[in-house]
This record gives structure tokens, sequence and C-alpha cells, in this order.
């Protein structure tokens, strides 16, 4: 069965469930790679959405800490250090940009940085040129699929090592 995200006039629709048996590309047959102590940090201020890319991660092995906002994130950040970031970039108050420009600056003094993907139903090539040259590791598209990002928070984990 499909899951189901809303988010305020938009409807997001995951439709390849995620099974052991699905491979990076969402056909079946291939084991889809493994996520085992790799800690991500997702963000996004819809419940849903957020609760479905952290079991799409779980599903994986991933340890996953979930949080709603940019002031929300920072703390997970501070506390759990993930390796890998995933934000949504349309969150009112202070966007994606805006979490990504404070961890850029926490990074800064820490000398650690963190792959931070952009996940956005924002998916024009110039949306995908501005995500790269604000610094973004990688940017997905809603609705996500499974293999790409699973795919995308295991390169940016082997980046970050």
């Amino acid at each position: 069965m499909p899951v189901v995200a809303k988010k305020a006039t938009q409807l997001l629709i995951w439709q390849a469930p995620i099974s052991d048996r699905t491979g990076p590309d969402g056909r079946n047959g291939e084991q889809m790679p493994s996520l085992k102590n790799v800690r991500v940090l997702v963000v996004d201020d819809e419940p849903d959405a957020r609760e479905v890319v952290a079991k799409m991660l779980r599903r994986c092995d991933a340890e996953v800490v979930a949080a709603g906002s940019v002031s929300e994130a920072i703390q997970e950040y501070l506390t759990q250090r993930p390796d890998v970031v995933v934000t949504d970039l349309a969150m009112p108050e202070r966007d994606g940009f805006a979490l990504l420009r404070e961890l850029t600056r926490l990074n800064d003094l820490a000398g650690h940085p963190t792959p931070t993907i952009a996940l956005t139903a924002y998916a024009r090539p110039e949306d995908q040129q501005q995500t790269a040259e604000a610094g973004f590791a990688g940017h997905l598209a809603k609705p996500v699929n499974p293999g790409e990002l699973i795919g995308m928070v295991r390169r940016c984990a082997s980046s970050a090592l």
C-alpha cells in the first residue's frame, strides 16, 4: 500500500513501498544497500513526510533522528552529530537554505563538514543548480524514490568518513 503525505496544497505519494528485496533502482531482486552505523538527521516541517523518509532510511538500518524545524534540527545536530542531513527546503520561519548556512558555520568551527541533501518539490534544473551553488551535497525531488534516497545518503556518508 502506498504511503501518502500531505503538505499544504501538495499531495506527495510514494508509490513504491520498500520491501527487503527492492534494489536501488526500485526493481525487485537486488538488496538495498545497508546504512548500518550511518547517523542521519531528517528535517521536514510536515510530520508525515518526515516519517516516510525516516522509515525509508530505517529499513536500511540507518540510525535516524528527525526534526520538524531548523531550530530543532540544530539542537539534534549538536547532540547527535549525524553523518548526513536530509532536509526539506520549504519550511516556515527558516528554510533548508538557512539550515545549511547554520550547519556550515558549525562545521567550520568544528572542522568536520556534514553532507546535507536537499529534499524538495522544486525539481527544475535551475533549482538543482541553486542547491548545488548553495553547498548542498545532493538534490532529491519529491516524491522521493527510495533507491535514490538510500544511494545518495550512502554516497554522502562514505565521503564524510
